[in-house]
């Protein structure tokens, strides 16, 4: 009605609610469907499992802008991926800060100290160890809070039985094997998954992400 210049737009109202009073049948009430929400449309880039796939893939070949914003898409989103979105946006950006320090020739002093810090953070219930740069085997035996390397994950099907005599060393904690049976249900080693796992439980009963 806005449009409708000068007052002509009043005979019009009138004759078009006098048309609708003479034969209401004529204008039944059809319900209309909710409008699609673009972010569900049948677009499989907007299916949160695909979404989270590609931020997933895009942070491991450290493209952190497009991971970040992958995430920051879920984060505002509705769906079962949005806390483990957050956590992955926090992780991606202090890595990128790791990148920017080890870059840095002025600041790389840093990098040591700053790595444990982010080291102690793992394993996470969706990524046992996030480092595409292995920083970890650099910092190992050198960061200013050393870090206990697990042994080698050996397949189940050839690992030899440890004898009494060469256990594992008690230095390893309760998170160090619950990250490495994480690591071994990724290869497919089952069996030793599930040894790492009651050893995790058998240090930290209370340890609710190893059951």
């Amino acid at each position: 009605l806005l449009f409708y210049e000068g007052a002509s737009w009043v005979n019009r109202l009138q004759t078009a609610l006098a048309t609708f009073a003479a034969a209401p049948q004529r204008w039944a009430d059809k319900r209309a469907e909710k409008p699609q929400d673009p972010r569900n449309a049948n677009d499989a880039s907007n299916n949160p499992a695909t979404l989270y796939a590609r931020a997933c893939e895009a942070a491991e070949k450290l493209d952190i802008n497009l991971a970040d914003a992958l995430f920051l898409k879920l984060v505002n989103g509705d769906s079962r991926y949005q806390q483990y979105a957050s956590e992955w946006i926090d992780l991606l950006r202090i890595y990128d800060h790791l990148l920017r320090l080890e870059a840095d020739r002025y600041l790389a002093f840093e990098l040591p100290d700053e790595w444990a810090t982010y080291y102690r953070q793992f394993p996470k219930k969706f990524v046992a160890l996030f480092d595409p740069k292995d920083f970890h085997s650099r910092f190992a035996n050198g960061a200013s809070e050393p870090v206990v390397q697990p042994p080698p994950v050996a397949p189940s099907a050839v690992r030899p039985q440890t004898p009494p005599s060469q256990a594992t060393p008690p230095s390893i904690t309760a998170d160090q094997y619950f990250a490495r049976g994480y690591t071994r249900k990724e290869q497919g080693d089952m069996d030793g998954a599930l040894d790492d796992y009651t050893e995790a439980l058998r240090l930290k009963p209370d340890y609710a992400d190893a059951y």
